[in-house]
């Protein structure tokens, strides 16, 4: 499904007046802001894509994909506040177009939880952090294409401190009893997510 279809049938479900095509247009604008080449309007896309998997675990999906399109809406990679001031983004949109206070503030917990410091204590928590990380276990040629990308997003970083601070990273998720976290996405995807991490912190190491 194209990216505004998607989220026009978001906006459908929502049950507001607000214009899907005029909110999606603001919502693209903030997402295409320069030298991003991961985080952007498409790895929403992908992660509401994703998410279908596990729609039904939830009785909250409308929150939950409020926080997939709005996760990353502010990113600059050498800020370390960025889950912060995207879910304080998707809190103030939401508000503005009348959703309710307890809808927003489910919508801004979910997006702090994309800073993957923190055991998710509820299904909807689980829920984002597993569709979050599915490019983990992507194939050879698109889990390539991610790290590429997100080096790109730290072009300024010097190459040798980069590869540290990313094995680091990297390593972090693998250290997890389970890098995800819904029995589903365990099933599906650890596997295959360890083996990329295991791979990609090799090479970072020159191992």
């Amino acid at each position: 499904m194209k990216k505004k279809d998607a989220f026009q049938l978001f906006y459908s479900q929502l049950g507001t007046c607000a214009s899907p095509d005029i909110d999606y247009k603001e919502l693209k604008r903030v997402y295409r802001r320069p030298l991003r080449y991961y985080h952007t309007i498409d790895h929403a896309l992908e992660c509401v894509s994703n998410f279908e998997q596990l729609r039904g675990e939830t009785c909250h999906a409308l929150e939950v994909e409020g926080a997939l399109w709005y996760h990353d809406a502010i990113y600059f990679p050498q800020r370390n506040d960025n889950e912060e001031r995207s879910a304080e983004y998707a809190y103030e949109h939401f508000r503005a177009i009348g959703k309710t206070e307890v809808f927003c503030n489910l919508v801004r917990q979910l997006i702090l939880v994309t800073k993957h410091n923190i055991e998710p204590k509820t299904i909807e928590e689980k829920i984002v952090i597993d569709v979050d990380l599915v490019v983990l276990a992507g194939d050879e040629e698109s889990f390539a294409k991610y790290e590429e990308d997100i080096r790109k997003e730290y072009h300024f970083v010097p190459d040798e401190q980069y590869r540290g601070g990313r094995a680091t990273i990297l390593k972090s998720f693998l250290s997890r009893k389970c890098i995800f976290y819904t029995e589903l996405f365990q099933e599906y995807y650890e596997e295959k997510a360890r083996t990329n991490l295991e791979n990609s912190i090799a090479k970072l190491l020159g191992n």
